[in-house]
């Protein structure tokens, strides 16, 4: 399977997190695109015609945050958006799903983990 196959998942992730994922994705048949900063990503999103999901890591979000994560929702309503959450407090885990998150995943997670997230989210999404 070639890594575009499935589309493009544009990841915002430490460099740690980055090491570690990106290979499963393309392992599955993603490309990744890696993004340092969220507020370029709706700008990104509108040059690529098969963006699959977004994968971002926060230690908390922020309003500015909140606000691109919903612009990214109102460009590609079936988007597979995954916060990978620093905390697994039940206050983190309400607010990133009322940005609108396919999923929150609290530490402690695995890129196998992800990326099996992204696919069933994206399957269910496709049905």
């Amino acid at each position: 399977m070639s890594g575009t196959d499935r589309g493009t998942v544009i990841v915002v992730v430490s460099d740690q997190v980055a090491t570690e994922l990106a290979p499963e994705l393309e392992r599955h048949g993603y490309a990744v695109e890696r993004i340092a900063d969220l507020g370029l990503v709706p700008a990104r999103m509108r040059l690529l015609d098969c963006t699959a999901g977004v994968i971002l890591e926060r230690a908390w979000l922020g309003m500015k945050d909140i606000m691109t994560l919903a612009t990214c929702r109102e460009l590609r309503p079936a988007l597979v958006l995954i916060l990978l959450s620093q905390h697994a407090s039940t206050s983190d885990l309400k607010r990133g799903l009322e940005t609108g998150a396919t999923a929150v995943l609290p530490r402690p997670w695995n890129p196998i983990t992800v990326v099996d997230t992204l696919d069933r989210a994206a399957s269910h999404r496709s049905a």
